[in-house]
């Protein structure tokens, strides 16, 4: 897992334990993560960075220097900065219109760990950034069940189709 998505699994479950998550990003300059808040605001971290739960459990991990002078590196760091921040407030904008943040993050290489929503009447997944919808696995075989029970002879057709015969020319 890299370390993007390893952020948006973490900012998932701190959302789903009550953690507000803020529209500001990691101070630190390597780091594009945006920032969480406590709900009584005493608190805000990055969850890579400085995790108030990992630092109980185990000590700091120092990390090596990197070379951040890289013009390449910066403008993909700016890039998934700004695309972070246009998620955080895209999805803020559906979790008011009633939409339900999950656990899953986009699988598309152009979104840089952005968590999947859902809205309360449909089953499909949706990315706010490249606005694609999916469909979990176990979904799509539970509405192919539906469809089969709701037209049983399309199904009927399929499975009593006829071999097609050959001709042979000589």
């Amino acid at each position: 897992m890299d370390r993007t998505d390893h952020a948006a699994n973490l900012i998932g479950n701190y959302l789903l334990k009550g953690w507000v998550l803020m529209d500001a990003v990691c101070p630190n300059p390597s780091c594009s993560v945006p920032l969480m808040r406590s709900k009584d605001k005493k608190i805000q971290f990055c969850v890579l960075c400085d995790d108030p739960e990992r630092k109980q459990t185990q000590e700091p991990v120092i990390q090596s220097p990197e070379n951040t002078n890289s013009t390449v590196e910066l403008e993909e760091v700016e890039k998934k900065r700004a695309q972070s921040q246009t998620a955080s407030k895209l999805i803020g904008e559906k979790l008011l219109q009633g939409w339900a943040m999950l656990n899953d993050i986009c699988p598309n290489e152009t979104c840089y760990g952005v968590p999947l929503i859902r809205n309360k009447r449909e089953k499909h997944l949706y990315c706010v950034i490249c606005q694609r919808n999916y469909i979990k696995e176990e979904d799509a075989d539970l509405k192919n069940e539906t469809l089969q029970k709701a037209n049983p002879s399309d199904s009927e057709e399929i499975t009593q189709a006829q071999p097609v015969s050959q001709t042979s020319s000589c």
